[in-house]
């Protein structure tokens, strides 16, 4: 009998002895051996749970970092003129590019001030290899010939153009594939016909 405040309250006492023990010859009791067995078991289970979610993450990891962040594909310009400027506007420069996979194929076009020199890049006049928001290019001039290795850089809007090194000396001795250039998406019409036929150039790549 316990006192609670101005109460008493029974607590009945439970004899250890109704609870089962180990026997003198050593083996354990069967309602032991149950609950032995279920704790097992969920042990178990938790393990393979543990296992599932950390092969879910990892393939989950593995497939984000696979995918390319963005795609090189489409028509790239620096053009940024009004259309009733025409050739009074200057200089330009515009790749078509088709990527799948790692690898870029396309084709180019460049301007000198006034439009006064053209470089029309031939069929797969660029070519190269992505790794994540980087490309390593060679593009081919239309105009003399001369090769150059280029790195090609995309971020959200844009792409970024820098020319590394020549690979090929060219007839000329003044190129107009520029050194530097930041492109944005065209959609003009003119531009979107020439990438189309650079899509039908690559092919499979």
């Amino acid at each position: 009998m316990i006192r609670v405040g101005m109460n008493q309250v029974s607590i009945p006492v439970i004899s250890i002895s109704k609870f089962p023990t180990a026997n003198l010859n050593g083996r354990t009791p069967m309602k032991l051996e149950r609950l032995r067995s279920y704790r097992c078991l969920i042990l178990i289970c938790l393990f393979l749970l543990s296992l599932v979610q950390f092969n879910s993450i990892a393939i989950a990891s593995n497939a984000k970092h696979a995918q390319p962040l963005r795609s090189f594909t489409g028509a790239w310009s620096d053009i940024s003129c009004p259309e009733n400027e025409g050739s009074r506007c200057g200089g330009g420069f515009v790749l078509y590019l088709v990527q799948k996979g790692d690898r870029i194929c396309g084709t180019h076009f460049s301007s000198s001030l006034g439009a006064g020199q053209l470089d029309e890049g031939g069929p797969r006049s660029v070519t190269g290899k992505s790794k994540g928001s980087t490309a390593l290019v060679s593009i081919t001039s239309g105009r003399d010939k001369s090769v150059f290795e280029a790195r090609i850089e995309i971020t959200k809007k844009s792409i970024r153009w820098k020319r590394l090194k020549q690979l090929t000396l060219g007839d000329l001795d003044q190129s107009l594939i520029p050194e530097e250039a930041q492109l944005k998406k065209t959609v003009r019409e003119e531009d979107q016909e020439a990438f189309r036929h650079a899509v039908s150039d690559c092919g499979n790549l």
